[in-house]
């Protein structure tokens, strides 16, 4: 348990998602090519509120951190090759009911993608009591 329960989070904090070992908004929303509107839907967070820059909330911040999690996780897997994660995620997968994961991703279920990448890494997240 105690090995799954580190690896929630990746190994390296790949540029393409991260600065300065932070979770960078606008380098996520890029590399899923998501737009205002796909952010706002994603997050949950009215599109008006949406600010990937200096003006962003803690909301929006922690949201896009567990997806850019979600995302360094699968380059991971591709051992760091952007055109294999680039696919997985626009592919339209039967596990995920013939949606791509960038497409559950920005319906909002986000947690759901985690929790499928989690389980196919063999890193069940532990069930809290």
């Amino acid at each position: 348990m105690s090995s799954a329960l580190y690896m929630t989070v990746p190994q390296h904090m790949p540029d393409v998602l991260f600065s300065d070992g932070l979770a960078d908004p606008h380098k996520t929303a890029t590399f899923l090519q998501f737009n205002k509107g796909d952010v706002a839907t994603a997050t949950g967070v009215p599109r008006r509120m949406v600010h990937l820059d200096a003006k962003i909330t803690e909301e929006l911040r922690a949201r896009l951190t567990e997806i850019t999690t979600i995302c360094a996780l699968v380059l991971e897997h591709f051992d760091g090759d952007l055109d294999k994660t680039h696919l997985w995620f626009t592919t339209r997968n039967p596990l995920l009911g013939n949606l791509s994961p960038r497409e559950m991703i920005r319906f909002g279920l986000y947690r759901k993608v985690l929790r499928f990448v989690q389980e196919a890494r063999g890193q069940e997240p532990p069930s809290v009591s």
